[in-house]
């Protein structure tokens, strides 16, 4: 009897360590992004042993004569990564490239390793710059405009309406401007699993386009530059933390304000990111947009950071203040004068926890379009700022939608939730917000021109 029971535990015993190790093995946090290059998805994953694991894959619905398509495998690379703070704690990190994609075919992929496999997704095979599907006008391109997203009990209800945004809406990519899991790293980087996880049914069906943060500068943001490939280009090293990219009728370039306020960042460990370094990059990024304004007169540009918000002047918070005052004046003095110069059209950022959306503005002043009323300006002269820092986290509002706005300030909220930019054409654009709250549209607003840059 006494041998049985051992025999008993032992095989309790072994199969509690397989039923862990088959989980460890599991495929998670599996997120697409773009590359350089086009007709190209980069999927990256994670496992917590390390063990080979592969993405298979096949087009479908490409309204071709072929009815069934073979899988294709490709082996992930595979980096072992502390994700550790205040004790060692492994994981494995992975990437693999799908390559040759098609735009008008869909993809179903999944990841198998030796011991699990994920579920089975989804993605369409529109890339930036690969043909013109983006800028077809029957089927205009939108993308998905959040920040400030954790997860807990506030991301979650974002997070749910992600579940509609997959299933009912169709969208080409989504930019997450910073401040990602608030934090990364914290709790020894189970935050940033948990995370990863809470967004992965998006995250793994369409591009999860990323950008740096305050809440990302962490050990010189390497819990960033690990868990995200994001375009590489001769200036950043391949490390993601500025970048561009096109498509259909717009360019999308994408900025680290964080080297302003961080002194230590670094591209790698042989070259120091300073302002300098992004600066120059951005002068050609932007000059070469416009040089191409003719076939992409849209330019948005995309950053933590704003360089305009309200504050309550009534208020005693030292933190808005700052953010609003101080932080966003030293930002305008390094940006402004370029994006006047360039015509950026829409500036996104985030970094305030409530969503607000100001005027064409140079100088600090309304600069009046042709046309203007609450949701729409045509023509306009200046570039329209929209801080969308709303998606939710343990911390909360930091700072609610002010009670005394500027004259400048068109429509504050402190709802959570995010944007979606809709392109329709070169002339005509769309950018609603939504609430996680309500499911429901809080804000609009239209901008046309008939002309390709201010």
């Amino acid at each position: 009897m006494v041998q049985a029971s051992k025999w008993f535990n032992f095989l309790l015993f072994l199969g509690i360590f397989q039923l862990a190790e088959s989980a460890f093995g599991t495929p998670e946090h599996i997120h697409l992004a773009w590359t350089e290059n086009e007709h190209e998805m980069m999927v990256s994953w994670s496992t917590f042993i390390p063990v080979d694991s592969f993405v298979h894959y096949r087009p479908i619905l490409c309204n071709d004569a072929a009815e069934n398509y073979e899988y294709t495998e490709v082996l992930g690379n595979r980096t072992m990564f502390n994700e550790g703070v205040l004790m060692l704690r492994f994981i494995f990190l992975h990437n693999a490239l799908i390559k040759g994609i098609r735009s008008e075919c869909f993809y179903e992929y999944f990841i198998q390793s030796s011991i699990g496999k994920s579920k089975t997704y989804i993605f369409n095979g529109r890339t930036p710059e690969s043909d013109d599907s983006f800028n077809d006008t029957s089927n205009p391109f939108k993308m998905i405009i959040i920040g400030d997203l954790g997860g807990g009990d506030i991301g979650s209800i974002t997070a749910a309406l992600f579940q509609r945004e997959v299933k009912f809406r169709d969208s080409a990519g989504l930019i997450h401007l910073g401040d990602l899991a608030y934090n990364l790293d914290t709790d020894n980087g189970l935050t940033g699993d948990n995370f990863l996880n809470l967004v992965q049914d998006l995250a793994a069906t369409i591009p999860y386009m990323v950008l740096p943060g305050n809440h990302e500068n962490f050990d010189n943001q390497t819990h960033y530059k690990m868990r995200f490939k994001m375009l590489k280009n001769e200036y950043n090293d391949g490390l993601g933390q500025f970048y561009s990219f096109n498509l259909g009728p717009a360019h999308f370039t994408i900025i680290n304000t964080e080297v302003h306020f961080f002194e230590n960042q670094t591209i790698s460990a042989n070259r120091t990111i300073s302002a300098k370094v992004q600066r120059k990059w951005l002068e050609n990024d932007l000059a070469v947009a416009n040089k191409n304004r003719k076939e992409r007169p849209w330019l948005f540009v995309l950053a933590h950071r704003p360089l305009y918000c309200s504050y309550d002047y009534l208020a005693n918070s030292k933190e808005r203040n700052r953010t609003c005052g101080p932080e966003a004046k030293y930002l305008r003095e390094e940006y402004e004068e370029l994006f006047n110069e360039n015509a950026v059209d829409v500036f996104f950022t985030a970094h305030v926890h409530s969503y607000e959306r100001i005027t064409p503005i140079y100088h600090n002043v309304t600069v009046k379009s042709q046309y203007d009323d609450t949701n729409t300006h045509i023509n306009p002269r200046a570039t329209v700022h929209i801080v969308d820092g709303i998606g939710g986290n343990r911390l909360r509002h930091n700072a609610k939608a002010t009670h005394t706005p500027q004259l400048w300030s068109v429509y504050r909220t402190d709802d959570y939730g995010y944007g979606k930019l809709t392109v329709y054409n070169k002339t005509h654009m769309l950018f609603e917000q939504y609430s996680s709250l309500t499911w429901n549209t809080i804000d609009t607003v239209s901008i046309i021109k008939t002309r390709e840059r201010f």
